[in-house]
């Protein structure tokens, strides 16, 4: 009966520490994806930037295009 109690509690451990690595597991990967986010939030907010700058460069060019064939 020794035996089988031994075998539960050793069971019973790894279990513990299986669910453990589980819920470490989970939280690293929530920090992950969190990480990813803000990358990509501040990827599109760059993008938007390169983009406005861009159109303004159009404008700049166009606006010189007109006052030099005059």
């Amino acid at each position: 009966m020794d035996d089988i109690d031994e075998q539960f509690a050793m069971l019973n451990t790894n279990l513990q520490q299986c669910v453990s690595s589980m819920k470490d597991g989970n939280e690293n990967v929530s920090q992950l994806v969190n990480i990813a986010r803000a990358q990509a939030t501040t990827t599109q907010d760059i993008a938007a930037e390169i983009r406005r700058r861009n159109d303004l460069y159009v404008e700049h060019v166009h606006h010189h295009r007109r006052h030099a064939s005059y």
